[in-house]
């Protein structure tokens, strides 16, 4: 699979890095940037966005991402998605925030343009 192949925006579904497991849903967008890095921008739930830059290596896509918590400092963490396929996005993450003792998980489903027309 190719770097280009992962541009698009996938419906996600998750959990986050708690004990409670407490479930979320949004869009990741994905886009090419230069260097072979790719831009990543999560829209979960109606109001919080996400951002980072990534790589994509071995059927390995990882992305070093950050938000502005209700504080407005700037929170950091990774995730790790292992590219099954070009339109599905299996993943865990860690942020700072989260609960150290636990691993969020993400899945992403491509949304097919073509159906949108």
């Amino acid at each position: 699979m190719e770097i280009t192949e992962l541009m698009g925006t996938y419906i996600i579904e998750g959990y986050n890095q708690n004990q409670d497991e407490t479930q979320y849903s949004g869009t990741l967008t994905l886009s090419f940037q230069s260097d072979n890095r790719l831009a990543a921008v999560w829209q979960i739930e109606p109001d919080q966005m996400q951002f980072g830059i990534g790589f994509f290596r071995n059927e390995m896509l990882v992305i070093n991402f950050y938000y502005v918590g209700d504080d407005q400092a700037n929170y950091h963490g990774v995730v790790a998605y292992n590219c099954t396929s070009k339109n599905i996005l299996q993943g865990v993450w860690s942020e700072e925030m989260g609960d150290s003792k636990f691993v969020g998980v993400e899945k992403g489903t491509k949304i097919q343009t073509e159906f949108l027309n």
